[in-house]
């Protein structure tokens, strides 16, 4: 069987090879890539004939092409629609496709000639986006929980004791560019859950990061509290108008890091409720002395989230840098009036363009067994239950993609009314291996 080639928003398909159209000609092209390395569209053309029973049969045919390239400009013009794409099916059988943003249909200069034989050579002119995507892929996942699981991986919500995160082996993932990732995250709990903020990130620095540090080693050292729900069985605290948490950053991360960005989530077991609390992320040297970057202030707002982003840091603030210099991370906490501040663990979350991805909703409860979707392949985020998907969450940034050939783990950090450390989900996860040629 050769190659075939056709037109399709998943319902409706338009070959190009048979039924009523026979394809004389197309390659695909190779698109141009930005000097900040994104691939741009391509536009390429495709000799087709047309061909049937009856001057109608032929126009009717012409037509059908010409809506579902309609489709595709509406759809990219408004986003909405079902999307449109040009398939490719190799000879090998695998299905390629690449989405269609415009495209136009030109008769060639003897077509009304032709027509009266019912054949009329078109020429189509594509516009697509410039790479194409492969089958839908389940991903194995492994931590400490199941090794290459595809059916439900258990992921927890806390750095100590257990693993907030899965990983992915870079033989797993094919392809020659980043891809979307698509995650099912099954509330395993036994509960119903209010949950509000998923923080969901892609770690290419290494697998070896120990991205989380737990707040009792805070130094100079707080009020260490025994908690069996937090992370470590302990947390940092202090009461009053103001405290420092003072975390070290050591060399085996900042090497793993190398100058990179991170988000400093920090997960609260207390904040007051009525009183303004202010934070600030401050990066000093080995010391504690020096200061060399600052993140903005942020109101801490714990109605809204137990888990708060302190800002976006590099680690160490220079270019480039493996060396791995040892350095303090400062959390300088302000009140408004006296209060207390609890502080269980900082996770280092990359903020690397595609690797950080955060999904918000109100504290729609889900029982036990429905899913939150992540669905970065089609864009679309909604929380499952009985079979219906209940558009709730909101994306705050571009979904997380998969880098093809680097062993990766992807965290989830969740929250929610009755916040528990021990909160697990059941997780699965997909891609399409995207490629830029065939």
């Amino acid at each position: 069987m050769g190659h075939t080639l056709s037109l399709t928003d998943g319902a409706t398909a338009v070959s190009l090879v048979a039924s009523g159209v026979m394809l004389r000609h197309y390659v695909p092209r190779t698109p141009e890539t930005g000097a900040d390395g994104r691939i741009g569209e391509v536009s390429e053309p495709v000799e087709i004939m047309v061909y049937g029973d009856s001057g109608a049969a032929v126009g009717e045919k012409i037509a059908s092409i010409e809506r579902i390239l309609l489709a595709a400009r509406r759809r990219y013009w408004t986003g909405h629609g079902p999307r449109v794409f040009v398939q490719l099916t190799l000879a090998g059988g695998v299905v390629y496709r690449s989405e269609l943003v415009g495209g136009s249909l030109e008769l060639e200069k003897d077509a009304l000639t032709a027509y009266g034989q019912y054949k009329v050579g078109a020429r189509l002119l594509l516009t697509r986006q410039g790479f194409w995507e492969g089958p839908r892929t389940a991903l194995p996942l492994s931590n400490r929980n199941g090794a290459d699981v595809t059916g439900g991986l258990t992921v927890y919500n806390r750095g100590n004791g257990q693993d907030n995160w899965f990983a992915v082996a870079g033989a797993a993932v094919n392809g020659s560019l980043p891809a979307p990732l698509e995650l099912r995250m099954v509330n395993n709990t036994g509960a119903s859950r209010f949950y509000r903020n998923f923080h969901i990130a892609n770690n290419t620095f290494g697998p070896a990061l120990a991205h989380i540090i737990e707040g009792e080693t805070a130094n100079p050292a707080m009020t260490v509290t025994a908690d069996a729900t937090a992370s470590g069985g302990q947390y940092a605290s202090f009461t009053g108008l103001s405290g420092s948490f003072q975390l070290e950053i050591d060399g085996p991360r900042s090497a793993l890091v190398a100058g990179r960005r991170v988000h400093v989530l920090a997960r609260f077991t207390s904040l007051p409720l009525n009183v303004n609390v202010w934070a600030q992320t401050t990066v000093f040297d080995f010391a504690g002395i020096t200061p060399l970057y600052s993140a903005p202030e942020t109101l801490l707002r714990p109605t809204n989230a137990l888990v708060h982003n302190l800002g976006t840091v590099p680690l160490p603030p220079t270019a480039y840098d493996t060396s791995g210099p040892t350095l303090k991370l400062r959390m300088d906490v302000a009140c408004a009036s006296a209060a207390t501040v609890g502080l269980d663990y900082v996770q280092l979350t990359p903020s690397d363009d595609l690797c950080y991805r955060h999904l918000m909703q109100g504290g729609y409860a889900a029982p036990n067994g429905a899913a939150v979707v992540d669905d970065g392949i089609e864009g679309l985020s909604y929380l499952q239950m009985g079979g219906v998907n209940y558009p709730l969450f909101t994306a705050r940034t571009q979904p997380c993609h998969l880098f093809p050939g680097v062993d990766q783990r992807v965290s989830i950090l969740h929250d929610g009314d009755g916040m528990s450390i021990n909160w697990t989900l059941a997780v699965q996860a997909w891609y399409r291996p995207r490629r830029v040629t065939l």
